[in-house]
């Protein structure tokens, strides 16, 4: 599958780790850009019964994506990038609170709103090492 913000170029990857609870399989991997081209739809091929549910992030490509739509496996569905660490939340409610503790006001329930409030921060503290980005993870279909 193709999203308009992936690189037309094949994607390699390596497990960096897995483990096996409550016969829930999981599997982390790096890749480069986005999700392993051919990796999940070989696993399905090879065993119908297994469905296999991702989140992908590659902020420098603006991709974050999911296929979980009931958020049962990953239940982020935003995140903020800052110049210390990574939030992840499942409700924008969480994310405009944390935001509201940063730049000390309200902010507005939406992801347009976070974005402005926290692009209105950083120029106010433009002299300082300070960055942030807010994503919202966008729910794919197979």
């Amino acid at each position: 599958m193709r999203r308009e913000t992936e690189q037309e170029l094949p994607t390699g990857g390596e497990i960096i780790d897995y483990h096996l609870e409550d016969n829930i399989l999981t599997i982390n991997q790096n890749t480069a850009w986005c999700e392993q081209e051919g990796f999940r739809e070989c696993i399905e091929k090879k065993y119908p019964s297994i469905k296999v549910y991702y989140q992908e992030q590659e902020p420098g490509c603006d991709v974050f994506y999911t296929n979980d739509s009931s958020g049962t496996y990953f239940p982020d569905r935003y995140s903020l990038d800052s110049y210390d660490d990574w939030y992840y939340w499942g409700k924008i409610e969480d994310a405009a609170k944390f935001v509201s503790g940063i730049v000390g006001h309200e902010v507005e329930l939406t992801v347009k709103a976070i974005d402005e409030t926290l692009e209105d921060y950083m120029e106010e503290h433009e002299d300082e090492d300070i960055f942030y980005s807010f994503h919202e993870f966008t729910i794919v279909e197979d």
